[in-house]
């Protein structure tokens, strides 16, 4: 019977020769999480399934993402809608609390004067013009805070949303007229009717028919409205930028829309294969536009060689089952913020529970949990600080939420951070291997980090706890057992795993901070599976990469329930 030695350099065949080690070599696992294949199928520096609460930094390695603490006191209602208010005196947060609008300043929540009110458990939309800050509520027409008082002007649509587009303040989503697009000129931005009958094929803006919602139809020509595509049983859903054109996104479909030489509409089909779910998903990203479809996430962009024509193409393929998990496509919120698009989905939830992150420096996704976010904003507040903070609203409470970064705890609950590597198979899928040792590499890293494996056969060996900050771990002896403390920090340098730049002539300042583990695995599989996890209050772990040393069994080592004559 031809036996296995377990050696600490070498495993043996009785009576043959010298049989080397190999390895499964990775540094910066930059290429965040891949859904879409089989975990033996995906790349050795993405992230599968079970992957949670990363973020991408220092080129790309895995590190926990930020927690959040609450900000301010006031508000009585979880929020329904968050936006700003900007002049030249004053700029600040914005929020809906149950339909009352109210203002934040100095760290607290305070009722804006008002004569009307939106719904109570609609989702508002906030447009921020110069001076006035517009909300819609889809239910009634809209409303404007002009700095001093929230009004109920009359001459507004009860839109669903609204942006400004080349001198005008543009709206849409209107129930009752499903398919319009309605412009408001810049000079009087609140005013979406007049009181001029049409003629011919204009379209009148003069009556509650032609303007649901509104109720004061006075003045002059000079706001407009067109129907895009009228009558294909797609209604618009949003609206958002590409260059120097609109984009109008309906139910299954996308155009485009600018002006001509004379000032009049002139709209061109992009896409008839699908539209975007929700105006709230859509974001301006650098020169880009993403948005939400019932496929993923998409962008637009020029066709090569044909500028003058605009493409689009998939971004989330990678996490397209993530997304097809969504429930309500209407509670789907997003911006752009830090080099990154930031998403909150109700992920097989009637609320919204996750936000789904993509990293365009690294071209990543990441999914983190325990986030309740209605709505998102990037706010700059120059009264105060100074300085850019990063808010959301709390779908489980009356508050406002705002990411720090260096703090790892949302409120004071601890944050599960969870890294789950690929399936290894060494290049040799039908091969059974002994896994010998597992040696990752940390860098800035507090508190415990838990290690497990997961073979074809599902969850085996022996969990291991790293204690990082702490000299000593869990090391291998000469037959592969696992031994506690026998390992220590920086015992294998960088240098002994042929890294470069690992020494102390390193022009990076946190080299010295790097340590290498030796943890025995000591697994027979064909497969392997690695996931690092730390679920603890104000502890995180860094992880730069990892190196895993197997050999590789004969061929006549196969599983016989496999094997046919």
């Amino acid at each position: 019977m031809t036996r296995w030695l377990r050696q600490p350099k070498y495993r043996l065949r009785q009576g043959g020769v010298d049989y080397p080690y190999e390895e499964v070599r990775v540094l910066n696992p930059s290429r965040g999480i891949n859904l879409l294949v089989a975990d033996i199928l995906a790349n050795d520096k993405e992230a599968t399934a079970g992957t949670k609460n990363i973020e991408y930094a220092e080129g790309g390695v895995a590190t926990k993402r930020p927690g959040y603490t609450a900000q301010g006191t006031g508000l009585t209602n979880p929020g329904g809608g968050l936006g700003r208010y900007t002049s030249e005196s004053s700029n600040y947060p914005i929020a809906s609390d149950g339909g009352v609008l109210k203002k934040f300043q100095s760290n607290v929540w305070s009722t804006l004067p008002n004569t009307a009110v939106l719904d109570s458990t609609a989702s508002i939309s906030f447009t921020a013009l110069f001076q006035k800050t517009y909300a819609w509520d889809g239910v009634n027409g809209g409303v404007v805070f002009d700095g001093t008082t929230v009004t109920r002007p009359g001459t507004m649509p009860r839109a669903k949303f609204s942006v400004t587009y080349k001198g005008y303040h543009v709206a849409a989503g209107v129930e009752g007229q499903p398919f319009r697009v309605y412009f408001a000129k810049s000079s009087e931005p609140s005013r979406f009717t007049d009181s001029v009958v049409p003629t011919g094929d204009d379209i009148g803006l003069n009556d509650a028919t032609n303007v649901p919602g509104a109720t004061v139809f006075a003045g002059a020509a000079g706001p407009r409205a067109i129907d895009i595509n009228k009558n294909d049983g797609q209604k618009v859903t949003g609206l958002g930028f590409f260059q120097d054109v609109l984009i109008v996104f309906k139910e299954e479909s996308i155009y485009q829309l600018y002006f001509n030489d004379t000032n009049g509409f002139v709209v061109e089909r992009i896409s008839s294969s699908y539209g975007a779910v929700c105006h709230g998903a859509i974001a301006s990203v650098e020169n880009d536009c993403y948005f939400l479809t019932d496929k993923g996430v998409y962008v637009l962009g020029n066709e090569p060689n044909y500028y003058a024509s605009i493409r689009t193409n998939e971004l989330s393929s990678r996490i397209r089952t993530l997304l097809q998990s969504i429930t309500n496509w209407d509670k789907c919120r997003a911006i752009y913020h830090d080099d990154r698009y930031w998403l909150t989905a109700p992920i097989n939830s009637d609320d919204v529970n996750q936000l789904i992150v993509y990293d365009r420096r690294f071209y990543a996704w990441a999914v983190w949990d325990n986030i309740y976010a209605t709505d998102l904003m990037a706010f700059k507040d120059k009264d105060n600080d100074g300085k850019k903070h990063f808010y959301f609203l709390d779908d489980r409470t009356p508050d406002m939420q705002e990411f720090i970064w260096g703090s790892y705890s949302d409120n004071g609950e601890p944050i599960s951070q969870v890294f789950v590597t690929r399936a290894f198979e060494g290049k040799k899928i039908d091969r059974e291997k002994y896994w010998y040792a597992l040696r990752p590499i940390f860098r800035r890293t507090t508190g415990d980090v838990n290690v497990t494996y997961t073979t074809e056969n599902g969850s085996e060996g022996k969990p291991v706890r790293l204690t990082t900050n702490i000299p000593g771990g869990l090391g291998v002896d000469q037959i592969g057992a696992v031994l506690f403390g026998a390992s220590q920090p920086d015992t294998y340098t960088l240098a002994d795993l042929g890294i470069s730049g690992g020494d102390s002539s390193s022009s990076s300042s946190t080299d010295s901070a790097t340590s290498v583990y030796d943890v025995g695995v000591g697994l027979d599989a064909r497969t392997l599976k690695v996931e690092f996890r730390n679920e603890n209050l104000n502890e995180y772990f860094t992880l730069l990469g990892w190196v895993l040393l197997y050999q590789t069994k004969d061929h006549e080592r196969f599983d016989g329930d496999f094997t046919f004559w």
